[in-house]
């Protein structure tokens, strides 16, 4: 249960395209003060909950804007 006022989202996709598309979301603000947001990947003993905004933290807000750019071009997110 969310803590009062908090509002948690948990996003569940095996791509991590959407990964990157959360981080851009994140770094550039477009995501509500007290709210948690977590990716859901992977299944049995691959299974990885991703906390996107500690991601974003530790990754740095300039470097995720460079992100999805780099997506765009490539088309991959491996490399």
């Amino acid at each position: 249960m969310a803590e009062r006022g908090w509002r948690e989202v948990y996003v569940w996709s095996p791509d991590t395209d959407v990964l990157t598309l959360l981080l851009d979301l994140v770094a550039r603000n477009h995501i509500a003060a007290k709210t948690r947001l977590k990716l859901l990947t992977g299944k049995d003993t691959k299974y990885r909950e991703i906390d996107v905004i500690e991601r974003v933290q530790a990754t740095g807000h300039r470097k995720c804007h460079g992100l999805i750019g780099i997506h765009n071009l490539s088309g991959v997110d491996w490399g």
